[in-house]
């Protein structure tokens, strides 16, 4: 299933930008922070654990195959 979100973003400095988004398949938010070399993803309470897989999946098939996926704590 395509991963469909509808957002806005803002930068915070060259090449580093926060994304405000809702998911169009569950309607929860969900945010972005993005640089050249992370893309850290919130969730909130009630969100859907999936939205992170089918993010994680389309990234690996669309963007990626090598793709990896960290939790930070």
């Amino acid at each position: 299933m395509p991963f469909k979100l509808w957002g806005l973003k803002s930068k915070i400095s060259d090449g580093y930008f926060k994304i405000l988004a809702i998911d169009l398949h569950t309607g929860n938010p969900i945010d972005f922070e993005i640089a050249d070399d992370v893309m850290r993803v919130y969730l909130f309470k009630g969100n859907c654990g999936n939205t992170i897989l089918r993010l994680y999946t389309n990234l690996q098939m669309y963007y990626d195959s090598k793709t990896v996926c960290l939790e930070l704590n």
